[in-house]
């Protein structure tokens, strides 16, 4: 292969030495197409200037790279940080005789990207294991707090937690745990769960409203005008609050902050949420445990195994795991089990559902690994079995029965799967611990890469669910799919742009799969009960979407296709151009298709009724640019 036509970007310098014979600069002299396209800097730019000046803010002494090379006469390899170019270069200089050298150039920012996302992604999922398992011991609410704020905060930005409460006599929420940094930020924070400005902000509104609240851009945001100060003095930019529920209402929140802004993406509340949930189900886990105790005080089956599911709890496999640590024992393997879509189907069709889910984990798992097999529910949706006598190849064949087992099993439409990993220990001198690791990180990894594939099939099964349970609003989603496809190419979306709102507009009612079927077949006037629960189909459509797919534009179009353009809509007032723009064409899209097809509360009303509403409202409810280019280009009808 010729030296210029090479994957590396090669580069030629020229030496220009100084009355006083030493080296004054060296010039790029030519460069190969390679270099602009790893460096990013084209030729002309270059060609003629010396290193510093292509490449202004470079901390490297290149007269010292260059006397190394001449006197060892061996190349020489530098990881060069350009935040001028804002890339991580691999540069190796070359010796090419007295009057100039050569350097090689790679871009290696895409791989440590990549290993960064890899090791965020990893970071999370061991903060929620930690979690996990830590709910299954602790026995009083206080302790909880304390001890999910100091887990939590292990993640490397969430720089404060805190947790607390709400006294229904004040409507003040009160700090009961918190940890991490910036610890002055909450000596004088106040705030309520009623409507006051100090419940306006994320912690009140993620209470009063059950649902998660993130500010990207704290100060930026008039609702968080009262901690304003506080929070520039302490560098916070980014929060979020998830509610923490107690029996399905709010009884407290969880509030993490961030000093980077824009922090919170789709993994991170993912995240929280799940910390949130398991909080709430340690909360329930307390408070039956309690109950219990007083109805079966003394009961040895209470201490060791898990009441949902009927398995060993993890206390029981702590203790086995340290009794059965002995040569005769060997060789001695440890599975571990993570349940995939567990949040999905709680969000999709209740937390009844996801406990079938669970237990139907649980049947798999004694059927591959026989009744008297040694398995525990460790965390929410962690498992482990401990297998004395089996090596490493017996483990795999087993994990592969479990997965057998579960190829025809179904929840709720979804077929139920696990995430699974193992290790060996074969000798006396090796750490069982260090095993058991080796195998829970195998099954992160497993996650990782598992969870994606999934996405796609699971969304599509929870359409086919709604549409199953009720025709009509299939019928209505391909419509409104198809006037938004209208609406888009009238606008000259990109092709990338149209296939996202084809997906967004058809799955844009998908939130409707948790609601009650008599309350959306009701053929009368909706309470205002009703009327309340039929408005969250957006925000659990929301849920579902960040958890398919973690592309926020996806997820926030559908949470917000009922705002108006006036600010008057839900979930979050929002107004004219801040309301996404797919949310907006289907809110036009989904208002003409509810005017002129039949209801169960009433008849269509004609296509010359919906296009008076629809002119009526543009600038109020609808986007009058949107609205006037539906009537007028789609419908081919004058916009009065």
């Amino acid at each position: 292969m010729p030296l210029y036509d090479m994957i590396y970007g090669i580069s030629q310098h020229t030496l220009v030495y100084g009355a006083d014979g030493e080296i004054a600069a060296m010039p790029f002299s030519d460069v190969n197409a390679s270099f602009e396209m790893n460096v990013g800097l084209k030729s002309e730019s270059v060609l003629g200037r010396c290193l510093t000046e292509a490449l202004p803010g470079l901390d490297f002494d290149w007269r010292a790279a260059y006397k190394e090379i001449v006197e060892t006469g061996r190349p020489k390899l530098y990881q060069i940080e350009s935040d001028y170019l804002k890339k991580s270069l691999s540069v190796s200089f070359f010796n090419a005789g007295a009057d100039g050298f050569m350097l090689t150039w790679y871009d290696l920012s895409p791989h440590i990207s990549r290993k960064e996302e890899l090791g965020r992604i990893s970071g999370l999922f061991s903060v929620l294991s930690r979690i996990d398992k830590m709910l299954l011991d602790i026995c009083n609410p206080g302790e909880l707090y304390r001890k999910a704020c100091e887990i939590t905060v292990m993640h490397k930005d969430f720089e404060l937690v805190w947790i607390g409460e709400n006294d229904p006599s004040t409507n003040r929420i009160n700090i009961l745990a918190s940890a991490g940094a910036h610890a002055e930020y909450l000596s004088d924070l106040v705030i309520y769960s009623d409507e006051r400005p100090e419940g306006m902000g994320p912690g009140g509104t993620a209470f009063r409203e059950g649902r998660t609240c993130v500010y990207n851009d704290f100060l930026a945001s008039k609702s968080a005008r009262p901690w304003w100060k506080a929070a520039e003095s302490s560098g916070i930019n980014s929060v979020a609050a998830v509610p923490v529920k107690f029996y399905g209402m709010s009884r407290g929140v969880l509030c993490v902050y961030s000093t980077k802004r824009d922090f919170f993406k789709s993994e991170e509340i993912e995240l929280l949420e799940e910390i949130a949930l398991g909080i709430s189900n340690g909360l329930e886990r307390i408070d039956r445990e309690e109950k219990r105790r007083q109805a079966e005080s003394g009961t040895a089956y209470l201490i060791y195994h898990d009441m949902l599911t009927g398995l060993k709890n993890r206390r029981f496999i702590e203790e086995e795991q340290q009794r059965l640590d002995n040569a005769g024992n060997l060789p001695l393997s440890i599975l571990m089990a993570d349940v995939n879509g567990l949040k999905l189907i709680n969000d999709a069709f209740g937390h009844k559902q996801g406990d079938e889910l669970l237990k139907c984990i649980a049947e798999a798992l004694r059927g591959a690994l026989g009744n008297d097999a040694r398995i525990a529910r460790t965390g929410g949706d962690e498992f482990m079995a401990l297998l004395p006598g089996t090596g490493f190849g017996e483990a795999e064949r087993l994990a592969e029965n479990i997965r057998s087992l579960l190829a025809d099993a179904y929840v709720s439409g979804l077929n139920v799967s696990v995430s699974l990993g193992w290790d060996t220990k074969e000798s006396p001198g090796e750490d069982l611990f260090k095993v058991r690791k080796s195998a829970e990180d195998a099954m992160y990894r497993n996650k990782i890469f598992e969870r994606q594939g999934k996405r796609s099939s699971v969304l599509i099964a929870i359409l086919s669910a709604l549409h199953e349970k009720n025709p009509r609003e299939e019928q209505h989603s391909k419509r409104v799919r198809e006037l938004c496809k209208s609406i888009g190419t009238e606008m000259g979306l990109s092709s990338g742009d149209m296939a996202r709102l084809k997906t967004i507009s058809l799955a844009h009612d998908i939130g409707k799969i948790a609601l009650d079927d008599r309350i959306l077949n009701k053929s009368g006037a909706l309470t205002g009960q009703e009327r309340l629960e039929i408005n969250r189909h957006s925000e659990i459509g929301y849920r579902i979407l960040s958890a398919s797919y973690h592309v926020p534009e996806l997820s926030e179009s559908v949470l917000h296709h009922h705002e108006r353009w006036d600010g008057k809509g839900y979930p979050d007032g929002l107004a004219g151009e801040s309301i996404p723009l797919f949310s907006r064409i289907i809110a036009v899209a989904d208002a003409y298709d509810a005017m002129t097809a039949d209801r169960p509360y009433r008849k269509a009303m004609g296509e010359d009724f919906a296009v008076y509403e629809l002119c009526s409202n543009a600038g109020t409810q609808f986007d009058p640019a949107v609205a006037k280019l539906f009537v007028e280009r789609v419908l081919g009808r004058d916009f009065m």
